[in-house]
Formats: C-alpha cells, structure tokens, sequence
C-alpha cells in the first residue's frame, strides 16, 4: 500500500486515503493492482522479508547520488531563482551528504573484506 502512496503522490491526480474511493478511483485502483501483485508473489514463494531487506539496500545505495543531485540543485540560480540554500542548510546539506557516502562506501568495503 505504501508504494501505491508514493506512486500517486508524484502525480499531479488526486489521491489520498483520506479520498473516498468514488473521489479518487485511479488512487484507489492502483492500490488494489499494487496489493494484487504483492499477493501473487507471495503465492509464487517470495520471501517479504528478503525483499524488504533488499529494498532497504536499493534505498540506500540510491540515497547517496539523489542527496548530491539535491544539493546540485537547490544551489543553482537557473532552477531555484531567489531561494537558494542558506550557509547554514549548505553546511548541514553537505556534512550529511558526505556522512551517507561514507556510509555506503563503508556498508560496501566490509562487504568485500
């Protein structure tokens, strides 16, 4: 249900689970198809726990890029105009970005060590 959540919310349609199922069908619909799939691959043997931790990896090792990305982005003029990051939200944007690096980078050493 939570990926259906996330799907909708980067869309520019309706959806909310506070919506009633008439107000917001494609939300709903899509819910249900997402929910769906999940039952199949259960049937067809998947482990949920093991997906859950793989998902937690891909989550992590594509943080680290976004987070740059982000920073990138919330410096420059052409795309934010007047509402550039501050020194303080630069200072704390790029401590934290070089924090999850690290991190990743560490997660991968000791995994070939």
């Amino acid at each position: 249900m939570m990926v259906g959540i996330a799907i909708w919310g980067s869309r520019p349609t309706y959806g909310s689970l506070h919506a009633r199922a008439g107000e917001a069908p494609k939300f709903y619909w899509a819910i249900a198809g997402l929910t769906a799939i999940a039952v199949i691959l259960n049937f067809l043997g998947f482990n949920p726990m093991r997906a859950l931790v793989w998902s937690g990896g891909v989550q992590g090792f594509s943080t680290p890029p976004l987070l740059l990305l982000m920073m990138f982005m919330t410096n420059n003029r052409k795309i934010m105009g007047d509402k550039l990051n501050s020194r303080w939200m630069n200072a704390l944007g790029w401590i934290t970005t070089v924090a999850v690096f690290s991190a990743s980078t560490e997660l991968v050493a000791l995994w070939l060590l």
